[in-house]
């Protein structure tokens, strides 16, 4: 496996087919973006209310009156404020409600199109949104339905878990005094092995979801054959598989920093100019720029998940189509039965 390759292939899918990073919000669990449309009643900016709140309302300025009356003055200011513009910060909260709900709905359905365009992406193929949005909704009810076992084999995990720990904690409270610190090195003893096997499978099962969501798309399968596939490829292509995972963990750090540091760089620069802005123009001002900025920081944010999640999707459908082709290496083919 050329790791280079894989992640230069992956870069170059992301980057020419930016159309993915729509799908991507949904497929990865991020929240997608939003807009508010222009209707005759709509939320509208309504910098004058008929009581005074308008741009020309002084602003919050040091040295021109005491600290506690400068408070209340912008707690008055700022509910007078959201008093006058509740329709337009109703609309958001509402919006934000509906696209979280939208999110669980689409996210089945952007998975089956996402695998699909990548995959078509990485075999040559052409494809459009509209042909890989038919397709997830094809496969609609298969990622459901995968995404139902993992929760049921989740669920059975930690009611296991929970029962060994309340096993532990019966054991040790029962134990006597001269005994208890016994019990509680058996404890730790049996629990590290238990921890560390836990952790190794829950590898496991990642990079085998990873490949059965793929396989789903690809080879249009079940749910419960798909995760079959996904953990005989792991099987047989062990070491590749987790030299791929072990990058893609690597990758997902530097992913999660460099959206953390343009994001808290927008924040600063919008952050001096909105101060600025409740300096110069008062609080009315100032308050309509942080809703503008805020909606501008996420739509940004938004922006960068996407194509963080397009990326790991094409990253592993590309690991996953190199394994399944023909004469791809198999390790366990020679290890003997």
């Amino acid at each position: 496996m050329n790791y280079t390759r894989l992640v230069q292939e992956a870069w170059r899918t992301t980057w020419e087919h930016r159309w993915l990073w729509v799908l991507g919000l949904f497929a990865g669990g991020a929240v997608g973006g939003f807009s508010f449309g222009g209707g005759g009643n709509g939320a509208q900016w309504r910098m004058d209310d008929g009581r005074g709140l308008t741009n020309d309302m002084p602003g919050v300025i040091p040295g021109t009156g005491g600290g506690i009356a400068q408070a209340e003055a912008v707690a008055r200011q700022a509910s007078e404020w959201v008093a006058a513009n509740y329709l337009l910060l109703g609309g958001i909260a509402v919006g934000l409600l509906v696209l979280g709900i939208a999110s669980l709905i689409l996210a089945p359905v952007a998975q089956g199109a996402m695998a699909e365009a990548t995959s078509d992406y990485a075999e040559g193929r052409a494809t459009t949104l509209a042909n890989a949005f038919r397709t997830g909704v094809h496969l609609f009810w298969r990622y459901v339905g995968l995404w139902v076992l993992l929760m049921a084999a989740a669920f059975i995990v930690a009611g296991a878990i929970a029962a060994l720990g309340a096993a532990a904690f019966i054991g040790i409270s029962a134990a006597g005094d001269s005994t208890r610190g016994v019990a509680i090195g058996v404890a730790i003893l049996l629990g590290i092995p238990l921890l560390l096997a836990l952790i190794a499978g829950g590898v496991a099962v990642s990079i085998a979801v990873a490949y059965a969501q793929r396989a789903i798309a690809h080879e249009r399968v079940g749910p419960i054959p798909a995760l079959r596939e996904g953990f005989d490829l792991l099987r047989h292509h062990l070491r590749v598989s987790l030299m791929a995972w072990l990058l893609n963990v690597l990758l997902a750090i530097g992913s999660a920093i460099g959206i953390g540091a343009l994001v808290a760089a927008t924040v600063a620069v919008l952050g001096v100019v909105g101060a600025g802005i409740w300096l110069s123009a008062g609080v009315a001002a100032g308050l309509a720029f942080v809703v503008l900025a805020v909606t501008a920081v996420v739509a940004e944010a938004l922006t960068l998940v996407g194509a963080s999640n397009t990326f790991f999707w094409s990253y592993w459908t590309l690991t996953y189509l190199s394994l399944i082709a023909p004469g791809a290496p198999s390790e366990a083919a020679a290890v003997p039965a």
